[in-house]
């Protein structure tokens, strides 16, 4: 397992700090949390993307498949976290096929794509469609998946009413990133090794 932090710009680092290395590894698995928006999508439950999209309708396929039970759907990748019901409604309305919404797999599914390598994304849904996230949590979590204190601090400071999201969130978090775990242990012991870029959420 390796940490490539939140965000396009995490992936985009982890990917640089490979350089121009050619030796395709049998296969790559993004391995993190995601928001629902499908109604149907619980907090808790896993995912596995068979296609990721993003805000411009750019499309890739996964190329690497996973057996197991988890539902499949497709991600879609924003720039920003959607923090609302409501604004996560409005994306369920715009992109009526999209399961859930995350930071990471459009960036990592272009540059497995570019490299040629074989791809999956599998997500634990932390926030279902009808879950309030604090608004700026994307900020909490560093390049290496640790919490940033201060950063929490800061938020708690502006907004007092945030602690009452927090247990929520945490349990929704790592009930979510257990069931992606479960999942991708699953495909792991029945199709064998992959290397996996873990990026997990507070």
């Amino acid at each position: 397992m390796e940490v490539c932090g939140p965000g396009a710009a995490g992936v985009h680092r982890w990917f640089e700090q490979r350089g121009d290395a050619t030796d395709a590894p049998r296969g790559v698995v993004l391995v993190g949390t995601a928001g629902g928006l499908s109604p149907e999508l619980p907090a808790g439950a896993a995912l596995v993307a068979d296609r990721v999209v993003d805000t411009t309708d750019r499309t890739w396929t996964a190329t690497l498949p996973l057996p197991g039970r988890a539902p499949r759907g497709v991600v879609l990748t924003v720039a920003t976290p959607s923090t609302t019901p409501e604004e996560k409604a409005a994306l369920h309305r715009r992109f009526a096929t999209a399961a859930a919404i995350d930071l990471e797999s459009a960036a990592f599914a272009e540059a497995c794509t570019a490299r040629g390598w074989r791809w999956s994304v599998v997500r634990g849904i932390s926030d279902a469609i009808s879950d309030r996230l604090p608004r700026d949590v994307a900020t909490w979590i560093d390049d290496r998946g640790r919490l940033r204190t201060r950063s929490l601090m800061a938020s708690l400071a502006r907004s007092p009413r945030t602690l009452t999201l927090l247990p929520g969130l945490r349990r929704r978090s790592i009930a979510a990133l257990q069931a992606a775990a479960r999942h991708l242990s699953a495909a792991v012991v029945e199709e064998g090794t992959v290397r996996s870029s873990v990026e997990p959420s507070p």
